[in-house]
């Protein structure tokens, strides 16, 4: 019969292919393969036998590495399906399997979907500038691999970017348990971003080697968290301060940028997150120069799953990507401040907030709120750290954009286009009255609006944009 390799994709169940799920719904037994990455972190096991119509089997790594004939023995007689989050093909251990199989005369068919070697494009780098992926391995007390680092600075001399896939530890058993033959594992481990940055500098250090000076504690780096997930991150800042950055939960993985294309001079960009009192405040902050994009979300809470129905104890919020190069996270907090009126008070979906990414914004919002507190001290505002952030309903981005339809229309953006796309935040601005109109003129020569669409959005501008928007 069919050994079937079926990708799941980055996210959860939903990410699954329609062929994928169709395919594994026919088979009569299905493996849940769990060692090449976190699957048991981020799937509900409930919901995957719902969807799959029957009780998946978890393949842990013994299964996996040293049980697979059990598995091509099964796949000699009926449809079997191994379930692979990310790509079937992003790991070795699904290639020799292939391999195992061909040999046996086993027909093999594979199901693609997403993974991490092409999602890392939502960093803003493009693809086709990335070299050599590498493994960073979690040091010990007694060994410290770094053969890696010559492959990072081999791409690094050629231009090209790193991926460094970042290091797992599942099932893992004590020299003792092992010598004993005790089936007695250590909990689960996986690297952070900070952790392999700090290992890095070690390397770095320890080497000292002008040659490879090109890559010092400055060099700016990406950290990615949980890509593909609502409550993905992204980071770029100087290798050395990647130390400090707390990612969240697991999985992470760090990018090494080379030479950057001219499309990636958006990179590297910050995000920040505050909350206006309402989502309407996104177009106050797209006004801000160096403010890239927006969106508005739900974040400050600690319920699963918050919608604009059932919001839960969350606060409408909204997220700006910016350039540190021409505006400060200060200045961010400055204009925050001064664009609403702290001292209100709301129920919590309408709380004056700001959600800290790092140490560095913890620090700077904690003595911004301090000394706003001693000129105002009723404000209502709350300071936290961000726990998770869930991208708000379609109909809640760019919203004074949305409500000028024969704009909306002429600029042709997809539902996804108008969260990520920079010409959409701006443009939500100009419909709440942004004035400046040179910001305009560069709008429509990078993005070659026609007259009509530049003469109206302006026209909507100088009358003050929609009578409704505030800040």
């Amino acid at each position: 019969m069919v050994l079937h390799l079926i990708g799941l994709g980055l996210g959860d169940i939903k990410d699954i292919t329609l062929r994928g799920l169709e395919t594994a719904r026919k088979c009569k037994k299905i493996y849940l393969e769990m060692y090449t990455s976190i699957l048991s972190y981020g799937l509900d096991r409930t919901e995957l036998n719902e969807a799959f119509g029957q009780s998946v089997i978890e393949a842990d790594r013994e299964m996996v590495e040293q049980l697979a004939d059990q598995v091509l023995d099964e796949a000699t007689d009926d449809d079997i399906a191994v379930l692979v989050v990310g790509d079937p093909f992003g790991a070795t251990t699904h290639a020799d399997l292939v391999l195992r199989a061909k040999q046996r005369e086993i027909k093999v068919n594979v199901v693609h979907n997403a993974s991490i070697m092409n999602a890392v494009g939502c960093c803003g780098l493009q693809l086709y500038s990335f070299g050599e992926t590498v493994s960073i391995v979690m040091w010990t007390d007694n060994w410290e691999p770094d053969s890696y680092f010559d492959k990072i600075i081999n791409n690094y001399k050629r231009g090209l970017h790193t991926l460094c896939l970042l290091d797992i530890k599942v099932k893992e058993q004590t020299v003792e348990n092992l010598m004993k033959g005790n089936k007695i594992y250590e909990p689960p481990r996986y690297q952070t971003c900070s952790e392999a940055a700090g290992q890095l500098l070690k390397i770095i250090e320890r080497r000292n080697s002008s040659e490879e000076g090109v890559l010092n504690e400055d060099s700016t780096v990406v950290g990615l968290a949980r890509v593909g997930w609502e409550n993905q991150l992204i980071v770029s800042c100087s290798l050395k301060k990647m130390t400090s950055v707390d990612m969240g939960p697991p999985l992470h993985c760090l990018i090494i940028p080379g030479k950057m294309h001219p499309f990636d001079k958006n990179m590297p960009l910050q995000k920040a997150i505050f909350g206006l009192q309402c989502f309407w405040g996104e177009s106050a902050l797209a006004k801000v120069d160096g403010v890239v994009k927006t969106r508005v979300g739900y974040a400050g809470g600690r319920a699963p799953d918050p919608n604009y129905k059932n919001i839960q104890d969350y606060t409408e919020v909204i997220e700006v990507t910016f350039d540190d190069s021409k505006i400060t996270y200060q200045s961010l907090l400055d204009y925050f401040w001064s664009h609403h009126d702290p001292t209100l008070q709301r129920k919590k979906q309408y709380r004056s907030a700001i959600l800290y990414l790092d140490d560095d914004q913890k620090a700077l919002a904690e003595a911004s709120f301090k000394k706003v507190k001693e000129a105002k001290p009723s404000i209502e505002t709350y300071v936290e750290k961000l726990d998770h952030f869930y991208q708000a309903e379609d109909y809640h981005q760019k919203y004074w954009l949305r409500c000028q339809p024969q704009v909306f229309k002429a600029l042709k953006l997809n539902d996804n286009e108008v969260v990520e796309s920079p010409l959409a935040a701006k443009v939500n601005a100009f419909m709440a009255g942004y004035d400046k109109y040179e910001v305009l003129k560069q709008l429509k020569e990078e993005y070659k609006l026609n007259d009509e669409v530049a003469n109206e959005i302006e026209d909507i501008a100088r009358r003050g944009g929609d009578p409704r928007s505030c800040h």
